[in-house]
């Protein structure tokens, strides 16, 4: 977890220095319209990404302060906050935990009050320890059957249904190694990913 936390920080700090960057770049263009003189008139836009940049990172500032390293921007520009598993859902099943209903109550409240209008991914990860015992065909099946799972209690919290949409990744998008005890609980989690789009939201 310590790497994705490192992954989002790293993220957030090249946003301020992309929007640095630009305020300097502004800056300059206007020193040089002055001393160029009386010209036809300029008009200077900053760029809309600049107001997306800092909504953004408002948004995940906002969110680590209540969910800590559970939260990260992702490489194209989503918020992403991770359950994972070894506490939302019982040992094998797709069957929540009360821990795990109170915390996915918890990210339903923020989708209906800070992004009522956004997408919602929801994906569900596992390990790649074989199915033995659980009934599930393969891990394919229980990293879905867990996402939906997620999606039908957003749902009876009040999320719209029309605006969520669930994925299986099984064991093969794994963020540790698979080879220790660590390493799997870590793989076993399900993402709830807010869909940022360009323009505002």
């Amino acid at each position: 977890q310590n790497s994705q936390s490192a992954e989002s920080d790293a993220t957030a700090e090249m946003l301020r220095r992309d929007m640095q960057k630009t305020e300097e770049e502004l800056a300059i263009l206007a020193a040089e319209l002055e001393n160029i003189g009386p010209v036809a008139p300029v008009v200077i836009v900053e760029p809309a990404r600049d107001e997306e940049y800092e909504a953004l990172l408002a948004d995940y500032e906002r969110l680590k302060q209540k969910y800590g390293e559970l939260v990260r921007i992702t490489e194209d520009g989503n918020l992403e906050i991770t359950l994972q598993s070894s506490v939302t859902f019982s040992s094998g099943s797709y069957n929540l935990t009360n821990q795990g209903k109170k915390t996915i109550e918890s990210v339903a409240g923020e989708l209906l009050n800070e992004f009522p209008n956004n997408r919602i991914r929801v994906i569900g990860h596992t390990d790649t320890d074989p199915i033995k015992k659980s009934p599930f065909k393969d891990n394919w099946e229980l990293g879905s059957e867990r996402a939906l799972e997620v999606i039908r209690y957003l749902t009876k919290q009040g999320v719209e249904r029309t605006r969520m949409e669930g994925a299986s990744r099984g064991e093969n998008a794994p963020i540790a190694d698979n080879a220790t005890a660590a390493g799997k609980k870590r793989n076993r989690r399900v993402e709830i990913v807010v869909i940022m789009p360009k323009g505002g939201r």
